[in-house]
């Protein structure tokens, strides 16, 4: 018996060893120095998708007095080779990728600042942008997020209209050819919009970061993209970025906001019925332009990073899980920040924060140290399941063979 014991204990021990490499260390610097790659025309906005197909992020960087997007792809290892460039119509301010034709490549959907116009680059499947189609939507179109907004599966458009008081709303019918802007009234001069479930009912909601009413408005979705406004909450002056997080730990998509004027963001918390109280306010570096929202430190919490202009600094909020957060830990970047995003640059598991460098014509990278999982390759898995098993069966094996011996007695 005392060897059957061991023979268990040992598969326990084994199946531990297996599961282990999905446990992360603690680092004290989360961030690596920053590195940087040229690109053109004063970055206002960088993002990270996989462009090519071939499993590692590429970069696409808005070249906002070019007129044009920078395409750096990843040589699989976090660096990358020159940038190719394709015209993006005027000033575009921010580029977000997502499969908009339903052909499994991802595409560009690109706000052209003091137009009334946004752009749709549709990706030829090798991160090749040279098709441009053009959707009327409200007077400088500043800002927009892309989400499924009318449960067809479809990636849909809502734009934030700077010199308006309402968002723009472009359904996606599949094939990434969209009907007419619908627009729902917010407050005025939205300077930004975040789409997320903020009442729980299953379908994407809106929020918007209105600079010239200083309020956030919300608007519900009716389930079949069309909005009806909820709410506006008014904190101070200055909001200019709203992005979306579960930051409490209860999954109700919870927002931040910066504000330039006071150096700082707030964290407003949401009661699952998109009900928001404004819980914290966090002092940034100097005007936070931007924001972003996610888990950088692997604990399954949402954490908050902003890019900061006028110190040329990025701070990082870390997420306490309880709606609260530590920090800021700064990171200085480079002259006049204008976007922050993360995602696994060099395949680790962990997300790589990214910088738009406006007045240094550069992307910025900075590596993630916190050595979060990769995903288990197929061999992880299998031992894993072979452990697993070794030990149902070892289990089995015993409890049987103990119910024939006390039967013989």
């Amino acid at each position: 018996m005392n060897n059957r014991w061991c023979l268990t204990a040992m598969a326990l021990v084994s199946l531990c060893l297996c599961v282990s490499t999905i446990s992360s260390p603690a680092h004290a610097q989360l961030f690596s120095a920053p590195v940087s790659y040229p690109a053109e025309g004063n970055p206002h906005h960088v993002y990270a998708m996989d462009f090519n197909g071939d499993g590692h992020n590429d970069l696409v960087v808005c070249g906002y007095e070019a007129d044009l997007v920078s395409i750096l792809l990843n040589n699989g290892d976090g660096t990358f080779g020159s940038a190719s460039t394709y015209p993006a119509g005027p000033q575009p301010s921010i580029a977000i990728a997502e499969d908009l034709d339903g052909d499994g490549d991802f595409d560009l959907a690109i706000p052209n600042d003091y137009t009334n116009y946004i752009s749709i680059m549709m990706n030829d499947g090798s991160g090749a942008f040279n098709t441009r189609d053009t959707y009327t939507v409200g007077s400088y179109p500043y800002y927009l997020s892309v989400a499924n907004l009318n449960n067809d599966d479809d990636k849909d458009v809502a734009v934030a209209n700077a010199e308006s008081d309402f968002v723009s709303v472009l359904l996606n019918p599949g094939n990434g050819i969209f009907d007419p802007a619908v627009g729902y009234q917010t407050g005025a001069n939205l300077m930004s919009t975040f789409a997320g479930d903020f009442d729980g009912d299953g379908d994407n909601d809106l929020a918007t970061s209105n600079m010239g009413s200083q309020t956030v408005s919300i608007l519900l979705n009716n389930g079949d993209g069309t909005f009806v406004k909820k709410e506006d909450y008014s904190i101070g002056a200055g909001y200019f970025r709203v992005y979306g997080g579960s930051f409490d730990g209860d999954g109700d998509g919870d927002l931040a906001v910066t504000n330039p004027v006071c150096d700082s963001i707030y964290v407003l918390l949401n009661d699952g019925n998109a009900n928001f109280t404004v819980a914290h306010e966090y002092a940034t570096g100097d005007r936070p332009f931007f924001l972003y929202s996610g888990d950088l430190n692997c604990d399954t919490y949402d954490d908050i990073a902003t890019a900061n202009i006028s110190t040329n600094t990025v701070s990082v909020f870390l997420s306490n899980g309880d709606g609260s957060f530590q920090g800021p830990e700064d990171y200085v970047v480079c002259n006049s920040p204008h976007s922050v995003y993360a995602e696994d640059i060099d395949g680790d598991g962990d997300k790589d924060l990214l910088v738009a460098d406006y007045s240094g014509n550069k992307a910025w990278i900075l590596f993630n140290l916190s050595n979060c999982p990769a995903i288990p390759t197929l061999t992880e898995w299998g031992l894993i399941i072979f452990g697993v098993v070794l030990v149902g069966f070892i289990t089995y094996v015993f409890l049987k063979r103990r119910k024939a011996v006390a039967s013989l007695r």
